[in-house]
């Protein structure tokens, strides 16, 4: 394994909020189908390279709450982060099985 992978992952009834509170909309796509099938392209894409992939649930709100407390944005980056986090947290939780 080269590693582990976060990508935030959003409920299909999430998504719309999701997008009317990041301060880059632009940056993901329009609807839920059009996310989760890149999503999915992504997820493959680093399977194929040896990492372990996790799915991150972003919940509008607690992202939200996790940005203010952290003073981040509402952005590309700090979704990156987040996913990341959250990957780390979901492998130590498997590693502690």
């Amino acid at each position: 394994m080269t590693g582990t992978a976060g990508i935030p992952w959003y409920a299909e009834n999430d998504y719309r909020k999701a997008l009317s509170l990041f301060e880059d909309p632009e940056n993901l796509p329009k609807t839920f189908r059009e996310w989760e099938e890149q999503a999915e392209d992504t997820e493959a894409a680093y399977r194929r390279r040896g990492f372990r992939v996790f799915r991150v649930p972003l919940a509008p709100a607690k992202f939200a709450a996790w940005c203010k407390r952290g003073g981040l944005r509402l952005d590309k980056a700090s979704r990156r982060q987040f996913g990341a986090m959250g990957a780390r947290r979901m492998a130590s939780r498997e590693e502690e099985r």
